[in-house]
Order: C-alpha cells, then sequence, then structure tokens
C-alpha cells in the first residue's frame, strides 16, 4: 500500500509540474500525443483485470500494472488524461467487438480490456464528443462538477478558430488562443452542440488584485466577449477543448 501511494504521489507531482496546473481553476493544453477514440474512468481503488498481447491475465489501476512476476510497472503519462480531478482516466486507442485497448506506451501491444470488465468496475467508456457535449450521461456524482468547469482550447501551437457559422469555411470571428498562465485566460462556455460543433461563448479574463477578498490571486475581469461556432472535436477525434485540472 505504501509504495503504491508513492507511485500516486509522484505520478500527480510529475503531472503538475509538467502541465504547468494553474491554482484559479484555469484549463491549460494538457497533452499533445494520440489521444485515441475515447476514455475510460478509472475505478475508486480497484484494480481492472486485462489482457496483454500474448493472452495472459494482467491486472492493473490508476498508477501501476501488475505483472505475474509480482513486480509492477509504472503507468506512462501519454496513457492518462486528467479532467477536472487528480484521478485519471485512461485513454482507449482501439475497440475490435467487445475489448478496448488501453495502455499502449505502458506495455508493447497495450492491454485489452472486456467490456463486461468495465461494467463490474463501473469504468464505462466516453468518447470524447460525449465526455464534453454530454454531461448528463456521467455518472451522477460527477454531472454537476463538469457542467461548472471552465472549458480551455487544447492545442499547443495553435489557437481555435471561432467562427460566424458552424463549417470550416465560415468567417473567422477570432482565434481564441491557448491558457499558460493565470494572468489572464480564455474560457469557453457550450450553449448548443450539433455533431463535432459547439456555439459558444468566448471570454478572456485578466487577473486583478482583490484587496479585500481572500488574496488567492483568482479576482478576473472579462475583457473580451465574442459568440460564434467552434469545431469541438477534429477528423481524429482529437478534442480541442478540455478541462482544468484542480483539486479534490
Amino acid at each position: 500500500m505504501q509504495n503504491y501511494l508513492v507511485v500516486l504521489l509522484i505520478s500527480i507531482i510529475t503531472y503538475s509540474i509538467s502541465h504547468g496546473q494553474t491554482n484559479c481553476g484555469i484549463a491549460l493544453p494538457q497533452d499533445s500525443t494520440e489521444w485515441g477514440l475515447g476514455l475510460i474512468m478509472s475505478p475508486d481503488g480497484n484494480y481492472i483485470q486485462a489482457e496483454n498481447k500474448d493472452g495472459i491475465d494482467l491486472f492493473f489501476n490508476w498508477s501501476q500494472v501488475n505483472i505475474p512476476n509480482d513486480s509492477s510497472i509504472p503507468i506512462k503519462q501519454e496513457d492518462i488524461i486528467y479532467a477536472g480531478f487528480y484521478r485519471p482516466f485512461f485513454k482507449v486507442y482501439e475497440i475490435r467487438g467487445t475489448k478496448f485497448k488501453v495502455l499502449s506506451n505502458t506495455l508493447k501491444g497495450g492491454l485489452w480490456i472486456e467490456f463486461d470488465e468495465l461494467i463490474k468496475k463501473g469504468s464505462p467508456f466516453y468518447t470524447y464528443h460525449s465526455f464534453i457535449l454530454a454531461p448528463d450521461k456521467l455518472p451522477e456524482r460527477y454531472q454537476n462538477v463538469f457542467r461548472a468547469l471552465s472549458l480551455g482550447v487544447n492545442l499547443f501551437n495553435s489557437c481555435l478558430n471561432l467562427r460566424k457559422e458552424r463549417s470550416v469555411d465560415s468567417e473567422v470571428v477570432i482565434c481564441i488562443p491557448n491558457n499558460t498562465t493565470d494572468l489572464e485566460y480564455s474560457e469557453v462556455q457550450i450553449i448548443e452542440n450539433r455533431d463535432a460543433w459547439a456555439y459558444v461563448k468566448y471570454q478572456k479574463l485578466v487577473q486583478y488584485e482583490d484587496h479585500g477578498g481572500s488574496g488567492d490571486g483568482c479576482h478576473y475581469k472579462v475583457v473580451k466577449e465574442a459568440y460564434g461556432w467552434i469545431k469541438v472535436i477534429d477528423e481524429k477525434g482529437y478534442p480541442n477543448i478540455w478541462f482544468p485540472l484542480i483539486e479534490e
């Protein structure tokens, strides 16, 4: 148990440092590697049973994979993502029949999980489209949390076009930048969604000092606002917007 907690703590610290986590619930770009088809929730403290490429049963949780010789392999950051809390989600890279492939970067050939195992462990599969645009399909305990989170641009090397109409040929209202610091940030609020597109309110916010407040530095004023359509999911299924990492 002690080793598990150490691995988890290292994972949290590494993630926070490498991804520049902010203190104010601001969404930063998370990960430029392959995101696959969607995600599954990691179970509450339980291990998931899965098969490796040779058909051998292995067990893993949100920090490590246990292998037959009583050792373990830490899960690589490229195979997990965060949305809201420190509890990670596993990227799903492929689906074959009733099996879901995860941890392709951690183990050669990845691991394959049966659908029934996901249901048994309370770890359902979501496409990125359904996870972002349909919070009512999430477990009830998460619904209000995810509705309240501030969404930000999940692109490292480019901004995200806000367009007048739901088409890549439509006029660009503004190109929404990603977030890099607590000093100012951009957020989008989804008003309506159609297929891979969403009609949103965009706001640019700038930090100000609240002399009579809490002193946490998380006080902002809106300096720019616009409405339009953004493409939430690109052609490869990658989410162009995503959630922040916050403390529970």
